[in-house]
């Protein structure tokens, strides 16, 4: 079998969907499914289940992924041995970060990670907090930089700091405090999100309702909600000077910390080259 179908399978197994696999290969999903059946064919046996929500593993598939799994990494290996003589393995590997983490952690990891990996090509996707745990368990993801998040069974979380939130504000909505400040108009991050509930813990319950005039994700319409003097943003200490780099800002002091995590997949083992980012990401905490 050619490699190549060793790692589309792979993929598919992992993703648990033909259509989330194909946007994670960047080919096109009816090609994909074509060659999920010609596969089935040509090994005479049904590897997948369908259903509603996508595909599962037969008892076929779960064999061929084991073997599948070692196949792909005794070529890595390979790869990365004799590459060693001239330079680091060829590949490429995907970094699944925070939209609030990645302005901080990313030319960090990529810095560090281009210096010893040069050959190595290194993809680094946004998200919010969910949806990195999402994609680390359906393999669109091979590691992710995230706020830690309990019960969540399918990845592996490593510590690798404390981060501290508060509110960051125009000086004309700053009232010296951040429990002040909780009363003004707010730009926070969609429900569910595991920063904005460790707010609300904080904040109490049978307080006043929260004045939420924006819900996002993106630091850049936080950056621009706050600079006009709209709202507060709740953001991790380490994003307060480029809030203050607007001008006429303030931070109020910290409510909270939360930790940051590195994120591996709990379901399958790191590949090499994901092992490579893996510890590069602790190296850089």
């Amino acid at each position: 079998m050619e490699l190549s179908r060793f790692a589309y399978f792979v993929k598919i197994a992992e993703a648990g969907s033909i259509s989330r696999a194909a946007q994670a290969l960047g080919v096109a999903q009816p090609a994909l499914s074509r060659f999920v059946r010609q596969l089935e064919e040509d090994l005479d046996c049904i590897l997948f289940e369908r259903n509603g929500r996508g595909v599962t593993m037969t008892d076929a598939g779960r064999r061929l992924y084991g073997s599948a799994i070692d196949v792909l990494g005794r070529v890595q290996k390979a790869e990365a041995a004799v590459a060693g003589q001239a330079g680091p393995a060829l590949g490429a590997v995907t970094l699944g970060i925070s939209s609030l983490l990645a302005s901080v952690w990313g030319p960090r990891i990529v810095g560090s990670f281009r210096k010893r990996w040069p050959r190595v090509r290194l993809r680094i996707s946004e998200a919010r907090n969910s949806t990195l745990f999402n994609w680390i368990e359906h393999g669109q993801a091979d590691v992710a930089i995230a706020f830690r998040e309990d019960g969540v069974w399918s990845a592996r979380q490593k510590t690798l700091a404390g981060e501290k939130f508060g509110f960051v504000a125009h000086r004309h909505l700053k009232r010296g405090s951040s429990q002040a400040l909780s009363d003004s108009p707010l730009v926070l991050a969609p429900a569910p999100d595991v920063v904005r509930s460790r707010l609300e813990q904080t904040l109490g319950e049978g307080d006043e309702p929260l004045r939420i005039i924006c819900q996002t994700d993106s630091v850049a319409c936080m950056k621009g909600l706050v600079g006009a003097g709209l709202c507060a943003a709740l953001i991790p200490e380490t994003l307060s000077e480029e809030f203050h780099a607007l001008g006429d800002v303030a931070s109020a002091p910290s409510l909270f910390s939360h930790d940051v995590v590195v994120a591996t997949p709990a379901n399958r083992p790191l590949l090499p080259h994901a092992r490579l980012l893996y510890e590069t990401v602790l190296a850089e905490a």
